[in-house]
């Protein structure tokens, strides 16, 4: 079986991390190797929707059918954008599923064969160590990118009806400042920020879908995308 866990990793130095507070990143988690193909096959993954909150909750709008719009819907879909997050309810990022369909159709890759290691023994077993939990058995991802004027606004993940127990963000975004946003922010219940992660290359952040968290406003001055592979380990059966 090939490795994909970089053996250096501190795994009960997280584990202790991760039972402070509930949340933990690790930083070069993959082998190099590992880390630098799946970063560059999600570069050039296409295509990518527009992922948003409109009237009806949800929107998918592809990249392409946006190209097609006029001033006018544009600005109406602004406008919608903005009074979903004024409510506290709002996101507008880039999404590409990375599902059982997409898996289906797709040939051997850096990426596919990332996507069957997130079932597998070797990273369930990493973030089962490092969190004490054991109740998941597979995950449901999707690879994100937040450019300018990209926000995921205040949330906890925990639909039980999608039966996730652990929250993920594998980060691939090779250069980045903080000052362009982006941040994986963490707050009190009550609203207060309290710790947060900026974009990194070759990291995985773990949290518990009870903490509330958001993807703080990408400034339109961004030099670069945000681009992750985000979703959850879940219970499928």
């Amino acid at each position: 079986m090939s490795e994909w866990i970089n053996p250096a990793v501190d795994r009960a130095l997280h584990a202790d991390l991760y039972a402070r507070s509930g949340q933990v990143r690790v930083y070069d988690v993959l082998t190099s190797d590992r880390a630098s193909a799946v970063g560059a096959e999600l570069g050039q993954l296409d295509p990518w929707v527009l992922t948003c909150a409109n009237r009806e909750g949800m929107a998918e709008i592809s990249l392409a059918q946006m190209e097609t719009w006029s001033d006018q819907q544009r600005a109406d879909l602004q406008a919608t954008l903005n009074a979903s997050a004024r409510q506290g309810v709002g996101f507008a990022y880039l999404g590409h599923r990375l599902d059982a369909a997409w898996r289906a159709r797709t040939a051997p890759s850096a990426l596919s064969m990332f996507h069957d290691a997130l079932n597998g023994p070797q990273i369930g077993d990493l973030i089962a160590e490092i969190t004490g939990r054991r109740d998941f058995n597979g995950s449901s991802i999707q690879a994100t990118r937040f450019g300018p004027n990209h926000y995921l606004t205040r949330h906890r993940d925990n639909p039980e009806s999608e039966r996730r127990r652990l929250a993920v963000v594998w980060g691939f975004t090779p250069e980045w400042h903080p000052d362009w946003g982006g941040l994986l922010q963490f707050f009190t219940d009550g609203g207060t920020p309290t710790l947060s992660f900026a974009p990194g290359f070759n990291t995985l952040d773990i949290f518990d879908i009870q903490m509330v968290h958001s993807v703080t406003y990408v400034t339109p001055f961004a030099g670069a995308v945000r681009q992750a592979i985000s979703g959850w380990m879940v219970e499928t059966t």
